[in-house]
């Protein structure tokens, strides 16, 4: 196991370097250890202890509700990972190309009174940084909101603060494979699946 381990952190250190030298990124997408999902039936599980064929709860972005997968495959990359620390002391720790479903302004604030309001919005997948990984993914900046699900419905809350965590190694990042739907629910938040 020991020696997996190390061609494991050996592998990901040559794609680094390959990466830095080709500016082309090895990350895959994906969320931390001990991430909690939730289930088709409404329970949590961390995403490292999910097995193939288990329903895990999905949001689909056609129709806007929640329903149900079976996982295909649980599927585990390594790299670095960044916190995003959200209203209402939400977080959660992923690779920065992982995309979370966000309401997003399509027009200026307009200030009445006391109050801004936004002319517009549309929903969108964006992560802190595709690099160019996949075409109609938008940046996740900060004070963007990113839909949440709680046991009250879905909701959206802004995103406050994105940190690099430090790292001497690549960290474990897991995602799903999901037999219909394209995200599941992670730490409450709507994220895409592989």
């Amino acid at each position: 196991m020991k020696k997996i381990l190390f061609f494991i952190a050996i592998l990901f250190f040559v794609q680094t370097i390959v990466a830095q030298i080709t500016n082309v990124s090895p990350q895959s997408m994906g969320v931390g250890f001990g991430t909690k999902i939730l289930m088709a039936d409404g329970s949590e599980k961390n995403i490292e202890d999910i097995k193939e064929g288990e329903a895990v709860k999905i949001y689909d972005i056609d129709s806007l509700k929640l329903g149900a997968s079976k996982v295909k495959r649980l599927i585990l990359t390594g790299g670095h990972l960044i916190e995003l620390t959200f209203t209402g002391n939400k977080w959660i720790h992923c690779s920065r190309n992982q995309p979370f479903f966000t309401k997003q302004s399509t027009g200026e604030n307009v200030q009445i009174g006391e109050k801004v309001v936004v002319s517009s919005t549309k929903k969108i997948w964006a992560a802190q940084d595709n690099n160019g990984s996949e075409n109609g993914i938008e940046k996740l900046q900060i004070k963007d909101n990113v839909y949440f699900v709680n046991a009250l419905g879905i909701g959206s809350i802004g995103l406050q603060n994105i940190e690099f965590l430090p790292t001497r190694s690549a960290r474990r990042i897991y995602t799903l494979e999901l037999e219909t739907g394209n995200s599941f629910i992670a730490n409450g938040f709507i994220v895409k699946a592989k």
